[in-house]
């Protein structure tokens, strides 16, 4: 079985002109970030409440195991083939699927940590879509891109396995409209309602499938996690929450996009503050575009 780095590599690398973290470490860095913030309103227990945990769990799964044998003792060559090739597709999917459930769980806690007025039995979008639209500044970089990558893949997806999910035209609707799209496909995940898919054969070719349906649902992954991050920065840009009253050191330097085509190059600690926009790109990333950084 394929382990979860080689899973990873089934995500476009370059959907910006950074690279940006595969879900697991994208949500170790997030959990990171949330351990070292200040208390969070109306959590009880641990300063974070419930969402480091959630948070934990969607970087601590690394892999998923499946047996899909049909096995009677009767099976041919061809079936075993099959079976077995529908095992791995299985492993690769539901892996994606769980990270998806798990990011959604850490989107509906922050949510209610931070929007104490949503009542407990509700979900928390709507609410989060407002105050996020109040404050554009605390989305993080490549947000936009990263919704849209989401929508292309749902729209390429067979409706027997978006069906429902209210895919809007690509490039259409932004972020806010992917995240609506992540949270109904995790929904028809937990209901029952995806097909899984299965490998195709005309009995002379057997062929796996259900590479977008995977890309879909780790994308989808990293559009609520993005989503936690800018709730975050505008718990923290409203003193809220407090961002960790310490620095962070990228060990093999970071370049921080500007939003206009530039940037900078950071060799030296950054406040946790300033790391929160961007902890979901890959450190030691540097356009290629932009030369040699001097100081």
């Amino acid at each position: 079985m394929e382990n979860a780095d080689a899973i990873a590599t089934q995500l476009p690398a370059q959907r910006t002109d950074v690279t940006f973290l595969d879900v697991t470490e994208h949500a170790w860095e997030l959990y990171d970030w949330v351990e070292r913030a200040g208390s969070f309103p109306g959590a009880s227990g641990e300063p974070s409440g419930n969402v480091y945990n959630w948070l934990r769990l969607t970087s601590g799964v690394r892999a998923i195991k499946f047996n899909m044998e049909y096995d009677d003792g009767g099976m041919c060559s061809g079936g075993d083939d099959f079976d077995y090739m529908w095992s791995e597709m299985m492993d690769k999917l539901h892996f994606r699927l769980a990270q998806l459930a798990y990011a959604r769980a850490a989107f509906e806690a922050a949510g209610h940590l931070l929007l104490p007025d949503v009542p407990d039995g509700d979900s928390v979008l709507e609410a989060v879509l407002g105050v996020l639209k109040q404050a554009d500044t605390s989305m993080p970089y490549g947000a936009a891109t990263v919704g849209g990558s989401l929508t292309a893949y749902l729209a390429e997806a067979p409706a027997t396995y978006r069906g429902g999910v209210g895919v809007p035209e690509v490039g259409t609707g932004g972020f806010s409209a992917a995240l609506r799209a992540a949270i109904a496909l995790q929904d028809r995940a937990g209901r029952g309602l995806l097909r899984i898919p299965q490998p195709l054969s005309d009995y002379d070719d057997l062929r796996p499938t259900g590479e977008i349906e995977t890309k879909a649902a780790a994308e989808g992954a990293t559009v609520l996690l993005m989503a936690v991050q800018a709730l975050l920065g505008w718990a923290v840009a409203g003193g809220l929450i407090g961002a960790p009253d310490e620095d962070k050191y990228p060990l093999d330097g970071m370049w921080l996009p500007d939003g206009n085509g530039g940037g900078s190059w950071v060799e030296e600690e950054m406040s946790y503050a300033d790391y929160l926009p961007v902890l979901h790109l890959v450190q030691g990333e540097q356009p290629a575009d932009h030369g040699v950084i001097g100081d």
